[in-house]
């Protein structure tokens, strides 16, 4: 027979001390890492040199190659009655096509917080992937990633010794030959800015928009890669028709149009 006064204190108990609630995480800051990096199936990648097939029909072999990644950053996400924007976009591409001082430290993303600091470099020749930066950011709500390959300045990381890339945002150089003719030399560069504007998608989900999540930096850190593709970044580019202003415009809209964003979540 059962006791009642355990069978009365095992109720009292179940009733008092009730069942532990789980108890909440205080958001924290959590790291964002951005990579950039090349996909290739066509390219021939020699020894300081890299060899193109159009669909023009022209082989390209370029020897030396760069690109400025003038602002990389995750885009906050905007309030409910706020249409969705790149906050300070306007500033931006202002400060694209005005003469400006750049001091050590200055923000290029517009005090957001994701943001890498500085304009980068990028040796397109070197085909390997690179972290441009790795950030510890405050708790926030991201929907959207913002690439801008932008002028190079006083501050940008990495600037080649040998060539002067002061004011520029990208600069090619090499051979091409058509099908029936002589190598014949290219040198091609513009002042020119163009951005990716992506929502975030996982590895695998870029561009389908039922599949773009939000990230949380106060749960969550991601390591976010861009990559670009190869074999169609001379795509387009008719060396006997554009002139070299045309022609390097070509390759940067190629560089960027042709980018895939992917975002995996980190603890």
């Amino acid at each position: 027979m059962k006791h009642p006064l355990l069978i009365a204190g095992l109720f009292v108990c179940l009733v008092v001390c009730g069942v532990d609630e789980p108890q909440e995480i205080s958001p924290s800051p959590h790291t964002v890492s951005y990579t950039f990096d090349w996909q290739s199936e066509d390219a021939v990648i020699g020894d300081g040199s890299i060899t193109l097939q159009t669909d023009l029909g022209y082989e390209v072999v370029i020897t030396s190659a760069y690109a400025i990644a003038y602002t990389v950053l995750m885009v906050e996400c905007p309030d409910e009655e706020e249409p969705v924007d790149v906050p300070g976009m306007g500033q931006w591409l202002w400060e694209l096509v005005t003469p400006r001082t750049a001091w050590a430290g200055h923000s290029y993303g517009n005090g957001n917080d994701a943001a890498i600091g500085v304009p980068h470099t990028e040796d397109i020749m070197e085909q390997e992937p690179v972290e441009l930066g790795r950030i510890t950011v405050n708790p926030g709500s991201y929907c959207q990633f913002f690439y801008l390959v932008g002028r190079a300045d006083s501050v940008t990381v990495g600037l080649p010794e040998e060539l002067d890339l002061s004011g520029l945002s990208i600069y090619l150089a090499g051979t091409y030959r058509s099908p029936e003719g002589e190598p014949q030399d290219f040198e091609i560069y513009t002042t020119r800015a163009y951005a990716l504007i992506s929502d975030l998608y996982a590895p695998g989900d870029y561009a389908q928009s039922e599949k773009a999540f939000e990230l949380d930096t106060g749960t969550q850190g991601a390591a976010v890669t861009v990559t670009r593709n190869l074999d169609r970044l001379f795509d387009g580019v008719d060396f006997e028709t554009m002139n070299t202003d045309q022609q390097a415009t070509r390759v940067l809209t190629q560089l960027i149009d042709h980018a895939e964003l992917s975002v995996t979540l980190t603890p």
